[in-house]
Order: C-alpha cells, then sequence, then structure tokens
C-alpha cells in the first residue's frame, strides 16, 4: 500500500497566521526606525547635559556609557534603513582588538549578568578584527543576554578567543559558553532560524541569534553551536584571517 500523506490543516492556518504576523511587523520596521531616532535624540541630548552637570565621575562614567549606547542604537536604524532602500554595504574596522570590546560588552550586561561574565583571554595574543565596533558588540551582546537566560545554578557566562585551523586555513574564533539547560538536537538544527525561540515568553521575537548570523555571514565568517541538554553551550564565531 502506498503511504497516506496526512496535513493537519489547522496547525497550519495557525502556522500561516503567524508568519504573516511576522512579515507585517518586519515590514513596519524601516518607517518605526524613523520614529524612533527623534525620542532618542532628545534622550541624548538630555543624559549629555546631566553628564555636564554631574559632580559624580561615577555618575558621568555610566552617563557616557549610555550615550555611547545611543549612538550604536542610532548607528543600527541607519544600516536599517540603508538596507531598506539597498544602499547598504557591510561596514568594517582596521585592526580592531577583540578583548577592550568583550570587556565594554561585559561592563555593559554586568547588571544582569551579576558577576558571572568572564573573559578568557588565555590566547597568546588580542585578535585584531577588520570587522566594525558596533556590529561587533551587537552580536557578543546577542549571545551574551542569551546566555544570562540560560544559565543555572553557580554557573559562568565566559567570552573567549583563539586561532585554529579549519580546511586548511587558519581562523580566528570567538566563542560564548555557558553552564545552563542546553538544547535539544531539534532545537539546534532551528536555532538560528528567524522568529524560532527556545522561549516561551510572548515578548520574545527570536530574532537574536538570527541577527548573529547574518551578520557573521556578512563578515565572510561562520557561527556554530554546540549544546547538550542541561549541560549547557557554546556558541562559536569562526573569521577568516
Amino acid at each position: 500500500m502506498g503511504d497516506i500523506l496526512y496535513f493537519d490543516t489547522r496547525a497550519l492556518s495557525v502556522d500561516l497566521e503567524q508568519y504573516n504576523r511576522n512579515i507585517q511587523a518586519i515590514k513596519r520596521v524601516p518607517l518605526l526606525a524613523h520614529e524612533i531616532r527623534n525620542p532618542l535624540a532628545i534622550l541624548n541630548n538630555f543624559l549629555t547635559l546631566i553628564r555636564e552637570k554631574s559632580p559624580s565621575e561615577e555618575i558621568r562614567d555610566y552617563l557616557g556609557r549610555s550615550v555611547a549606547e545611543i549612538k550604536r542604537i542610532n548607528n543600527i536604524i541607519s544600516t536599517l534603513i540603508r538596507e531598506q532602500d539597498g544602499t547598504h554595504e557591510p561596514a568594517k574596522g582596521r585592526g580592531r582588538k577583540f578583548w577592550p570590546l568583550a570587556e565594554e560588552v561585559r561592563n555593559l550586561l554586568e547588571p544582569v549578568g551579576a558577576g558571572r561574565i568572564v573573559i578568557n583571554n588565555g590566547a597568546d595574543r588580542d585578535l585584531l578584527l577588520d570587522i566594525d565596533a558596533d556590529e561587533m558588540k551587537e552580536v557578543l551582546i546577542n549571545l551574551v543576554l542569551n546566555a544570562i537566560e540560560a544559565i543555572t545554578g553557580n554557573g559562568v557566562i565566559e567570552i573567549g578567543t583563539g586561532f585554529e585551523d579549519i580546511e586548511e586555513r587558519d581562523r580566528a574564533v570567538i566563542w560564548v559558553s555557558v553552564d545552563g539547560k542546553g538544547m535539544s538536537q531539534a532545537e539546534i538544527k532551528r536555532i538560528f532560524e528567524p522568529f524560532f525561540s527556545t522561549k516561551t515568553s510572548k515578548e520574545r521575537r527570536g530574532l537574536g541569534l538570527a541577527i548573529c548570523r547574518d551578520i557573521v555571514d556578512a563578515w565572510g565568517g561562520m557561527i556554530t553551536v554546540d549544546s547538550t541538554p542541561e549541560a549547557g553551550s557554546t556558541f562559536r564565531i569562526f573569521l577568516p584571517r
């Protein structure tokens, strides 16, 4: 007897409805990007003013970091608009050192990382990367935030670097590992898909890792994940040298 194919039309209908909602949300991104710029500019001005008038060096430092992050948001918005116009080209830096960028990300996320984010400077030298610093920070922030949500017990999140030979080519490697709940093989296969998330919260849109993949692809690199349920995960970024 031939095989019988069965489709759950109700589930298929729900999936299509969700897909259409996601597409409509994407179409609104350029419009929202324009609308976000004005309040960001106002916020930037107020923070700069407070920073200039504050007598506390510590507060001025925090405000300076906040202003820098607003600038990064504006750069991301500009990229979104250029992508919509078809004029975007991948940004590049010149010999940007990685460890200071990792330190910036650790400092930014320390309030939610609660001292669990460590940087492994075990390599004999820092990586010199010809990539945009803001894009690198965006990738790291997404990976570390995912790690923070997955961490369990007294686990830590490690950011590390190294060098590996892959397909007879020397590549720089950046990894983010976490002692956490890990993922199943079924989840690993879909983890970089847009809108896929292992989290149940409705606020989670499942875009962070998809964005990481797209950025790394634009650099000419690749991103992988190794994970075991209840044993943690390690994301690795391989970059050409």
